[in-house]
């Protein structure tokens, strides 16, 4: 053979060599995706299973199988409950190539392993009851770092979504540059070539059997018009994978027009996108959906104008779609489950102040009565009635704080926090003069926030350095305000665009360790003051929480016996979130 007509074919013959190599590997990609996203799939289920399970193990009591139907609900409790090292052995199988997940699972099998075999022996409420109510903190910790986990895993499966989204787009532009390179190079021979008809022919047919190789349906497309405008489109080629795609034979679907194609007609914005395509010459990439024989069937196409016609590429979507779907109600669950345990929250606060309120009733008549009691009684009786008083502070500062949970689409509105201040600071008078403490502020700038929100903040902050003052020296607080520099808005991850005011509340008092500087925040955690302080533990929390509905940061800064800093950092205009 001339080599005039010789390389011409051999570049040809590459090409296809190419895109045949390509598409393997896009197939192979798509497995590897595939088998990816099962693996995610496995882990989230091994976390959600665990979840229920953990929760299993909070509702069984050995004490609770006074009849024949509790004995068997229960049974189904605690079985759940001795499954749950199996999970765990489960989970650290299915995760043992990410070393983050290794970590998160080793923290959370430590703490269920410190709270298991209680949790065995005692529902939650008996717990509590008993006076082990520190491990709801564990409890709560353990159930969030299950949500991590199935966090961890969406995010590593958007990440291979988005590379796997990346590389197909590179592999389909790739591969539609080679087979118009390798088009050129096949007429080019054809035109050359004695023997065209032969040579033309076979050309075609091999680089038919190429596009029926690869796993996406290709279809093409030739305009039908009528007085010059485009009716209908003809189907004039249609590759092997479409059998398997639209559950549709190819000889079923040749020479036929797009509206004949029963669930191409019922798509009517597939049949806009093809004239769009065809009339603008700009490729289209779509998701849609096509009901077939075998039910509801979702598709990425491509749509891009050819010569006089349209080539259409079709790739099944379905599984990841019903993952998408999975996902979705799994988050609603958990969300709809949250909103739950809130307002459970809220109610059972609620209704422990009646019979709070009877004890202390009753123990003021008792006291207060003329009936002689002993030493012992008296003491007792003054006891129950501080017990039945910290109880009912408890329950109000617990009910503040499930409202602030349960209202956070408060109404923002410009507050001047000079005017939070002298309304704290008198209500606080009377303590402020009984420590002869002494208060220094700054003006104080005017934000958009929820008054009663900031009031209940100020009144917090300032009550909390009036109780933990230093028996050696005057009492002193400091409140100070300054625009927060960029770099400090940097390093809590807030808009760079906003402004923000860093309100700091300093005092002289007894202070703290700085290693507990986090744990202050948490509900229910007090630092060893129970005698000397009284107090709930769940101030500060309250006082995160505030912040946290303004889109706001607060942390505190302390050195033992010297004093304690408060920090908040709150932006002046609530334009929706303002953390990025």
């Amino acid at each position: 053979m001339n080599n005039k007509y010789l390389y011409p074919f051999l570049i040809s013959f590459v090409l296809i060599a190419v895109i045949t190599i390509i598409n393997y590997d896009s197939f192979e990609s798509i497995t590897r995706f595939s088998q990816k996203v099962n693996h995610t799939h496995e882990v989230v289920i091994a976390f959600k299973e665990l979840s229920d399970h953990f929760k299993s193990a909070q509702l069984y009591s050995n004490s609770m199988h006074s009849s024949t139907q509790e004995r068997g609900l229960y049974g189904i409790y605690k079985e759940d409950a001795t499954n749950i090292d199996n999970e765990i052995l489960t989970l650290k199988k299915l995760i043992g190539d990410n070393a983050d997940q290794v970590k998160l699972v080793d923290s959370l099998n430590k703490l269920i392993n410190t709270h298991l075999s209680s949790l065995m022996e005692k529902s939650l409420g008996e717990i509590v009851r008993s006076g082990e109510g520190w491990r709801l903190d564990d409890l709560f910790k353990i159930n969030e770092l299950i949500e991590r986990g199935i966090a961890n895993e969406n995010n590593l499966l958007s990440f291979r979504q988005i590379e796997l989204q990346h590389s197909n787009k590179n592999i389909r532009v790739l591969n539609f540059i080679i087979i118009i390179i390798a088009v050129i190079f096949i007429l080019i021979i054809s035109l050359s070539n004695i023997n065209l008809s032969r040579k033309q022919y076979w050309l075609e047919g091999f680089l038919e059997s190429i596009l029926n190789s690869t796993q996406n349906g290709i279809i093409t497309y030739k305009p039908i018009r009528v007085n010059g405008a485009v009716k209908d489109f003809k189907i004039e080629f249609a590759n092997a994978a479409i059998e398997n795609i639209l559950h549709i034979k190819q000889e079923h679907i040749l020479n036929k027009t797009l509206l004949q194609i029963p669930f191409f007609a019922d798509d009517a914005n597939l049949f806009h996108k093809c004239i769009a395509v065809y009339e603008t010459g700009h490729k289209a990439n779509f998701e849609t959906s096509f009901v077939t024989d075998s039910g509801l069937i979702w598709f990425y196409i491509i749509l891009v104008k050819m010569g006089d016609g349209i080539t259409g590429t079709f790739q099944n979507i379905s599984d990841l779609k019903t993952y998408q779907q999975e996902l979705k109600d799994k988050i609603n669950e958990l969300e709809n489950s949250n909103s739950q345990l809130e307002q459970f929250a809220y109610v059972a606060s609620h209704d422990l102040q009646e019979p709070l309120r009877k004890i202390r009733t009753f123990s003021d008549r008792l006291q207060s009565s003329n009936e002689p009691l002993s030493e012992t009684a008296n003491n007792l009786l003054t006891k129950i009635i501080n017990a039945s008083g910290r109880m009912t502070n408890l329950i109000k500062d617990l009910l503040n704080y499930s409202r602030l949970t349960q209202n956070k689409q408060n109404q923002f509105v410009p507050v001047n926090l000079n005017t939070v201040l002298d309304n704290i600071l008198s209500d606080l008078d009377l303590v402020i003069h009984q420590k002869d403490a002494k208060v220094i502020a700054q003006e104080l700038p005017v934000i958009d926030a929820v008054e009663l929100q900031m009031n209940q903040l100020f009144y917090n902050l300032i009550s909390n350095s009036l109780k933990f003052t230093a028996p050696d020296r005057q009492p002193q607080i400091k409140l100070s305000a300054v625009l927060a520099s960029d770099e400090e808005k940097n390093k809590f991850h807030l808009k760079s665009e906003s402004q923000y005011f860093k309100l700091v509340f300093s005092d002289n008092g007894i202070g703290f360790k700085q290693s507990f500087a986090e744990q202050i925040f948490v509900i229910f955690q007090r630092l060893g003051y129970k005698e000397e302080y009284p107090g709930t533990g769940i101030g500060l929390a309250l006082c995160r929480k505030v912040v946290d509905n303004h889109h706001g940061v607060i942390y505190a800064n302390s050195i033992e016996n010297e004093g304690a800093a408060f920090t908040i950092l709150l932006p002046v205009k609530q334009g929706g979130n303002n953390i990025r």
